[in-house]
């Protein structure tokens, strides 16, 4: 299997569980990789797809929009807090809100009383 060299940002703490994790196991680095990988991301992948992130932009075009910066904050931090780019969480917000089940207008949870009908009889009576 041919291998390649790649170099990854990470926060120091997961840096240093990898490499205990990885030494626990008396395995080299691409194996701690490869395990790492086989395992997880299926499942990882399957959850994300889930809640959108694989939405496909091919054929999409810019649309203009106004957003208050509060929400610009928001999507900011929620970005820096999960790595994921701002406007892929504004779309997967947008495809959630698209996704909801309208509710039902104007009926207020009260049915309309039956009205009682009359049957019909021809004239004269039954024969």
């Amino acid at each position: 299997m041919a291998t390649t060299v790649r170099v990854f940002r990470m926060k120091q703490e997961l840096a240093k569980s990898y490499r205990k994790k990885r030494d626990e196991m008396g395995v080299n680095n691409r194996t701690f990789i490869d395990v790492a990988i086989t395992r997880h991301l299926p499942e990882i992948e399957s959850a994300l797809l889930v809640i959108g992130l694989g939405d496909v932009i091919e054929g999409s075009f810019p649309v203009k929009v106004e957003i208050d910066m509060k929400n610009l904050t928001d999507l900011s931090e929620s970005s820096q807090a999960t790595g994921i780019p701002a406007i892929r969480l504004l779309r997967l917000c947008l495809l959630r809100l698209t996704a909801e089940n309208p509710k039902p207008k104007g009926r207020s949870g009260k049915r309309k009383a039956k009205t009682a009908t009359r049957k019909r009889t021809t004239k004269g009576g039954p024969k």
